[in-house]
């Protein structure tokens, strides 16, 4: 889980915890990038804000999928208009969740994307 907002990060980890998930929640997009670069098979998925500073998630996920091209990663965002369906398709995004973020949209997304 990466978002420049702790709060955030603590919501949506709280969330997976409780579903039994494991989760390394972190604020800083390059550390998150670091930690896969050290470990490319450190996570089964990946969920990411779109805008955070130094490192925002589009380049983010260009990275990832340098990486691991087939993690599936999740896009949660406040900014519907900054993401369409073909840019988002050319990331290779399964998921384009909006803010606030809606529990049950963000679990069924997960557990689909876990499961496939």
């Amino acid at each position: 889980m990466v978002d420049d907002e702790a709060a955030v990060v603590g919501i949506i980890s709280r969330y997976l915890l409780k579903e039994g998930l494991q989760v390394q929640g972190m604020t800083e997009s390059k550390l998150a990038l670091e930690r896969l670069h050290a470990d490319p098979f450190c996570c089964d998925l990946m969920i990411t804000d779109l805008e955070m500073p130094l490192l925002n998630g589009t380049e983010l996920c260009r990275e990832v999928y340098e990486l691991r091209p087939d993690l599936p990663v999740i896009v949660i965002t406040g900014y519907d208009c900054r993401v369409s369906e073909s840019p988002a398709a050319d990331l290779r995004i399964r998921e384009l969740l909006l803010k606030p973020l809606n529990r049950h949209a963000l679990l069924t997304a997960v557990r689909r994307l876990l499961t496939s």
